[in-house]
Order: structure tokens, then sequence, then C-alpha cells
């Protein structure tokens, strides 16, 4: 298990470290950004759990900003509520073809229901890392692909998670496109200090009228821990909004419906993305 942990870690490092091209290469950069009229389509993150392989455009910040995700679960008489609250994610274009991003959750409130007994507890969230290289289209459009190494650093304490996620998308003509997320997970053990693998796959299909997307998602993951192997299975729905007046700002609200008993029922979140 240990070999399995370290050939993930390098192999997370190695791809991080590898850009289209060389930095002075490309035309604008972080120090040389876009002009804003030649600015790409708003590559939003949100909503869904499938990862864009587009760009966001060098020497620009996306904001994406989800003040509330609230997730609700009932097995075996056994009630349980989580919300996280405040999540932020700040995406940063470094060339027209890498970004990197951050994210952190402030907090997250979690309360469990058992007969008459409830108990609530509160937690910050991990802060993530990670960058995103454009394999083929970097503007997201007609075949587009791309590669995103990426941790999370617990604030508890725990071992720091690592992640590998291969984001595809396809324009189906002007209004349909599809999209597919596999990623590999090196997570730490529940019980003890060790790693163990995981996986999940995200397949989208999304459709744009006028101004709003409708989106559709099946999501699934396992996760192999060595106290017990766990798969999760989700179908999502979602709709954005990007105001015809501004090409930087995005609204969404989404819901998560779970598909087997090792996933919460229901998921709802709203959020917003603002790039600039």
């Amino acid at each position: 298990m240990r070999g399995r942990w370290l050939a993930g870690v390098a192999l997370v490092v190695a791809l991080s470290a590898i850009p289209a091209r060389a930095l002075e290469d490309e035309e604008h950069t972080l120090f040389n950004p876009v002009p804003e009229d030649e600015l790409r389509p708003l590559c939003s993150d949100n909503p869904g759990f499938g990862v864009p392989p587009c760009i966001v455009d060098a020497g620009h910040i996306i904001f994406e900003f989800t003040p509330v995700t609230a997730t609700f679960d009932s097995l075996n008489g056994v009630k349980t509520s989580d919300y996280a609250l405040g999540d932020v994610l700040l995406r940063l274009g470094l060339t027209e073809t890498l970004e990197t991003f951050v994210n952190w959750t402030p907090l997250n409130i979690s309360a469990v229901k058992a007969g008459g007994n409830k108990v609530t507890e509160h937690a910050t969230g991990s802060i993530g890392f990670g960058l995103k290289q454009s394999l083929k289209n970097p503007d997201g459009e007609g075949f587009s692909m791309a590669v995103e190494p990426a941790l999370a650093i617990p604030t508890n304490g725990d071992g720091v998670a690592f992640a590998l996620a291969l984001p595809a998308s396809q324009s189906l003509g002007p209004y349909w496109s599809v999209g597919i997320t596999p990623e590999l997970d090196v997570l730490p053990n529940a019980l003890d200090g060790g790693y163990h693998m995981a996986g999940s796959v995200a397949v989208s299909l999304s459709r744009a009228i006028s101004s709003f997307e409708l989106g559709a998602e099946i999501y699934l993951a396992a996760n192999r821990d060595p106290a017990g192997t766990i798969h999760y299975a989700t179908a999502n729905f979602s709709l954005s909004w990007q105001p015809p007046k501004n090409e930087n700002l995005s609204f969404d609200i989404g819901a998560d419906v779970g598909l087997n008993d090792a996933t919460a029922d229901i998921e709802i979140y709203c959020g917003l993305s603002r790039r600039f």
C-alpha cells in the first residue's frame, strides 16, 4: 500500500509540472493578460461534480462562490443534515493553456438525529490546491481535454488527499454538449495512517437555451478504504444563467439525488461565478 501511495504522489507531481508550452512561448501570460475584447466564453467550474476542460484566460481570475450546499439523508431511523457554508473557489489563468486554483469551505455543520437524541458538529473544510493544463482546445470549443492534478490539505490534522482528473467535453452543434471526468484519488485511511485508492467518473449532458443552460449528470464513485469499500451514485440536475449584458457573470442552482443507500438522499446548492 505504501508503494501505491508513493506512485500516486509521484504521478500527480510529475503531471503538475507539464505545461503545454513554455511560459515564454505564450502570447498572453499572467503578466501579459488577455485584453477584455479577446476574452473567451466564461469558463465556470460550477455546477456539478464534473470538471470543465476549459481554461481561465491568462492574467484573469474567476471567483466562484457557493453560499450554501445542503445535504439530507435518512437511513434506518437516523436522519443526517449537512451544510457546507461559504465555499470559495479562486481560479487564476497563468498562460493561455494553464491555470491554478485554490478552494476552501470555511464552515461545515453536521447534525445527526437518532430517536430523541441530536448531535451537531462544526468543522472547517480542507484547503485545496491544484493546476489544470489544457491538452486540447483551452476555450472548451469542439473537442476539449485537460489534465488536473490537485491536493487537499485538511485543517483537522488528517492526512493530505491527492487527486488526478482528466476532464473532456465535446460540443454537439451550437446548443448541446457532453462531458466526462474520470478521476483517480489517493486518500488517507479512516482508521490508520495509511493510504488507499479511490476513483470516480462524472458523465454530463447540457443544453443551452438562450442565456440559460440546463444540465444533467450521472456521478459514480468508489472509495476502497481498508475499513470497507463504499460505492456512491447520484443523478444531478442543474440550471445556469448568464445575464445577457454581462459575459463575466453567471448564476447556478442544482440538486443531486442519491441512487443508493450509501449516498445522501438529496443535496441542493446555489452559486455564482464572476470573472475579473
